[in-house]
């Protein structure tokens, strides 16, 4: 076998378990429910999706700084790899043993942040080992196959918290939550194997003039400036995402059966969208993968909304979690690509780095939409419902100015 096909294929199986996994700890599913067990402040909760989240962007400009230092990325990610492992193995016992929301929460930042070191290098030795041509393939492949899995693990969720007579509280989330820790363990134990070659750039500069050339990047860049206030409007949807369940089991008197089937709804939304974002993103380009990923956005909040005023619509409910599911791919594929295309060689650590930490703090809204949850009277979901609209909205808008990479380039 080709290096080349080596090397994609350990990054499909990667992303597959990663992704597979996911769903035995969803940060808008399983999260909140878990800690509906600790807490009634849904503030709280909502900052627990946000640090799920957080980490993996939050770290990675300084991350860069130590990275585009290095001939090879591997020895980073491996090192980090073994860090997310132990962080997540002391989640596990931290539900099991100690049952303490901040310890719990104090776990979480660690196995996030430490994802997020990781993930520069992750970024980097993906643009050294997979051809720009290939990238919506492998991203899709990547989600595709990880879907299937989370169809799968969506089942098995659905039985473990659907059975509480016999899977008590705490068995059931640890039970899930080590699924969840063999899966991603594989996951980076299998992408140490894949080939990496030596940088063609490798830079040793101090850390002002690194942060330097980010900025300046970013007063130059027009199309990168606006691919960062595209993120936030969009990642500012996320105010809602960790409510969604909550909302329909409290607002809308669902039974805690039918997380089951959000989850699979979920998960079925990545599975069908994944080859689809893939194909766009080969043939016609990432603006569009955002486009569409936008208005999918704007979708769910006005699904959810309209279905506390009508109950046909309260009965379509369970697509905003398929609509859910194809956001997310469409998000993960069209910016990762996107940012891909328009970084130089030269400059790709930083951009990369600059760009995934200065967004990463939008991450934090969905704190704020908990915030609001709490503080305002009557069906105080519907608040932020209408603000994911609005984000998703004025992201939507702000797409149409980005300028196509291809197109740019040709």
């Amino acid at each position: 076998m080709k290096t080349e096909d080596k090397n994609f294929y350990l990054g499909v199986i990667n992303g597959a378990l990663f992704n597979g996994a996911s769903v035995f700890i969803s940060g808008n599913i399983v999260i909140p429910l878990l800690l509906e067990n600790f807490t009634s402040s849904r503030a709280i909760i909502g900052l627990a999706s946000a640090l799920l989240s957080i980490g993996w962007y939050l770290p990675q400009f300084f991350a860069g700084y130590f990275s585009e230092k290095k001939v090879y990325k591997m020895p980073m990610y491996r090192f980090v790899s073994w860090l997310r492992i132990s962080s997540f193995a002391s989640i596990i016992f931290a539900i099991l043993i100690f049952k303490n929301l901040w310890i719990i929460l104090s776990l979480i930042l660690i196995y996030s942040l430490s994802g997020g070191l990781s993930g520069i290098a992750f970024m980097e030795i993906v643009a050294k080992t997979i051809p720009p041509k290939r990238r919506g393939y492998f991203w899709g492949g990547r989600l595709f196959f990880g879907g299937l899995l989370a169809l799968i693990g969506s089942f098995i969720v659905s039985f473990i918290l659907g059975k509480k007579e016999i899977f008590l509280f705490p068995i059931n989330f640890v039970i899930l939550f080590l699924i969840a820790f063999i899966l991603i363990s594989l996951a980076f134990l299998l992408y140490m194997g894949v080939e990496e070659p030596p940088s063609e750039i490798v830079l040793r500069r101090n850390f002002k003039e690194y942060s330097k050339e980010a900025i300046d990047s970013l007063k130059s860049n027009i199309t990168y400036r606006r691919l960062i206030v595209t993120k936030y409007l969009c990642g500012a949807t996320s105010i809602a995402f960790p409510f969604y369940v909550l909302y329909g089991i409290e607002y809308l008197k669902f039974p805690t059966s039918v997380v089951g089937a959000f989850l699979l709804s979920s998960s079925l939304g990545g599975i069908i969208s994944n080859i689809l974002w893939g194909y766009i993103s080969e043939k016609e380009g990432n603006k569009l993968v955002l486009q569409i990923y936008a208005i999918i956005s704007i979708i769910c909040p006005v699904i959810a909304i309209l279905s506390s005023h009508f109950e046909t619509w309260k009965h379509l409910y369970i697509f905003t979690f398929l609509l859910l599911g194809f956001a997310e791919s469409g998000s993960w594929i069209g910016f990762a690509n996107f940012l891909l295309e328009i970084s130089p060689v030269k400059n790709r650590t930083s951009y990369v780095g600059f760009m995934h930490t200065i967004t990463s703090f939008v991450l934090l809204i969905p704190t704020l939409g908990g915030y609001l949850v709490d503080k305002i009277q009557g069906n105080s979901y519907n608040t932020i419902f209408i603000l994911a609209f609005l984000f998703g909205l004025f992201g939507l808008l702000n797409t149409f100015k980005l300028v196509e990479p291809r197109i740019q380039s040709s």
